[in-house]
């Protein structure tokens, strides 16, 4: 998290002097190459807790089961390593466009997404970890497509004020 936070508060100062400055599709495009390394970054983190996660584990405990358990969890919460490099850079891209509202507002649906979620995957996949730690991710994604639902939106009607 705190790697995918740096690119938010990083594009958030980047795209904010750039729309200062009129520099629109200069912005845009540090969103697009920010998201995209960003997510690279979460795809490797992806594959080394799917390869060595147990191993991460073990530092915590040296209990079997406890291992068992926290790989499950985090083998789930590992997909969302690219969500959530994906979802925080268009938060700090549309927090540098001053559009803090709707960040919020993505904050909220992931609240109301995630809580009501993990109660049902937990009782659906008779308390498997893997399956509850599912909804972390989908609580993500469900953000994600909101604020590029809004972006998409915003971006037609900029373009519309613009012609």
């Amino acid at each position: 998290m705190i790697f995918t936070s740096a690119f938010s508060q990083s594009l958030a100062a980047f795209v904010a002097q750039n729309m200062g400055a009129g520099e629109l599709k200069r912005a845009k495009k540090a969103w697009a190459y920010g998201t995209a390394i960003a997510c690279a970054g979460g795809l490797v983190m992806l594959v080394l807790m799917f390869i060595f996660g147990q191993h991460f584990c073990g530092l915590f405990s040296n209990d079997p089961e406890v291992i068992r358990l926290s790989f499950d969890f985090t083998k789930a919460y590992a997909v969302d390593t690219v969500f959530s490099a994906a979802m925080f850079c268009t938060c700090g891209y549309l927090n540098g466009c001053g559009k803090t509202n709707i960040t919020l507002a993505q904050c909220m649906i992931g609240v109301v997404v995630r809580i009501p979620l993990a109660y049902l995957l937990m009782n659906a996949g008779g308390g498997s970890m893997f399956i509850t730690g599912l909804c972390i991710p989908a609580s993500t994604l469900a953000q994600l497509i909101f604020l590029l639902i809004y972006m998409s939106i915003s971006d037609k009607k900029m373009k519309q004020s613009l012609s």
